[in-house]
């Protein structure tokens, strides 16, 4: 979390409902795991189309 630059109270919505993620964080957290950013955004992608996720902001 440190890495990131952001609080408990920010990530843990954060993982409950993917949909809330900003590309920003999608960003840094590609460049924390070294990955490519676009297999990051393939996951997330993955895990709202697959989760009952309200669209982020309606939460």
């Amino acid at each position: 979390m440190h890495h990131l630059g952001m609080s408990y109270r920010t990530i843990k919505p954060r993982e409950a409902n993917p949909s809330t993620r900003t590309t920003g964080e999608l960003l840094l957290v590609a460049d924390l795991l070294n990955e490519r950013v676009q297999d990051i955004m393939a996951i997330v992608l993955a895990q709202v189309q697959a989760g009952n996720y309200p669209p982020a902001g309606t939460d």
